[in-house]
């Protein structure tokens, strides 16, 4: 299981979390390929999800993910929806 938190909360701090690089004619994000390809079972990512959205690598891999949603019973259980 791979927690992949990014605790950014500016738009400039994208270049600093995100540094592609290309290989061959992809662009490739090596911090969170590495990430990816750990994970056996699991890959949770945290974040802004709009604030990831303006960089092009993350926006696709964004689009790639199931989100999670809270089942009615966890709903009641924690009170949360």
């Amino acid at each position: 299981i791979i927690i992949y938190s990014t605790t950014i909360s500016q738009p400039y701090q994208l270049d600093l979390l995100s540094v592609p690089v290309q290989d061959g004619a992809l662009w490739v994000d090596r911090k969170l390929n590495v990430a990816i390809t750990r994970a056996k079972k699991q890959f949770f990512l945290t974040g802004n999800a709009a604030l990831l959205a303006r960089n092009d690598i993350y926006r696709d891999f964004l689009a790639t993910l199931t989100p999670y949603q809270q089942t009615d019973s966890e709903q009641k259980q924690t009170g949360l929806s």
